[in-house]
């Protein structure tokens, strides 16, 4: 049985690097997993990798319902506060991991 069966965890950040590596993992591990980023392309093919059962060693088939894809910008307080309510509230309190990835700029940036 997978180390994570049964687990939910919470990646942000997930439709671009190592943050989406980390959701693809605790996918493959069992965990009931919410993906949320600001790109859908980026969020769709990452939930597509992890569900891919050649790229499992042990052959293991992610079951589309335990990754869920929500796409959000994390500044905003209440689309944050909604995706980790409802990922809970859906799961039974189960929440084992929040990672919170996401980079959210302090001050407005300058353009050239």
């Amino acid at each position: 049985m997978p180390r994570f069966h049964g687990k939910v965890a919470i990646i942000t950040g997930s439709s671009s690097k190592i943050e989406a590596a980390t959701a693809v993992f605790f996918a493959k591990e069992g965990a009931k997993v919410t993906i949320t980023g600001r790109k859908q392309h980026g969020l769709e093919f990452y939930a597509s990798y992890a569900r891919n059962p050649f790229e499992v060693p042990s052959g293991r088939i992610a079951d589309p319902s335990e990754i869920a894809t929500v796409i959000a910008f994390l500044a905003d307080e209440v689309q944050s506060s909604c995706i980790v309510g409802q990922t809970i509230v859906a799961d039974g309190g189960n929440l084992i991991v929040l990672a919170s990835n996401a980079d959210v700029p302090v001050k407005k940036t300058t353009q050239f």
